[in-house]
């Protein structure tokens, strides 16, 4: 190969780089570069919240702050008998 046809190979991804204007970009969709990446949906985005809902009734949490304990157990948090604190789904649909 010689030095002329590697630059022309090389200048492909420079020049691909320099086209793309920052203003032109959506704030709602920004693409990712590089691994493919997307948005998530809104769909997927209530399951992220459902999947989290359940974590938090059902697993809990493990040396929750006292000062959070004092404030949700009043609204039917509980602490079960492994120290952990369940929060029902209805106290952080409430706070939200």
């Amino acid at each position: 190969m010689t030095n002329a046809s590697s630059k022309l190979e090389r200048s492909g991804r420079r020049r691909r780089h320099n086209q793309t204007n920052p203003a032109s970009i959506s704030h709602k969709y920004i693409p990712a570069y590089g691994n493919g990446l997307t948005p998530l949906l809104d769909e997927h985005c209530q399951m992220i919240h459902h999947q989290a809902l359940t974590i938090l009734a059902e697993i809990g949490l493990s040396d929750a702050p006292l000062e959070v304990i004092d404030l949700l157990t009043p609204y039917g948090a509980h602490i079960d008998d492994n120290g952990r604190l369940r929060i029902p789904p209805s106290i952080i649909e409430q706070m939200m």
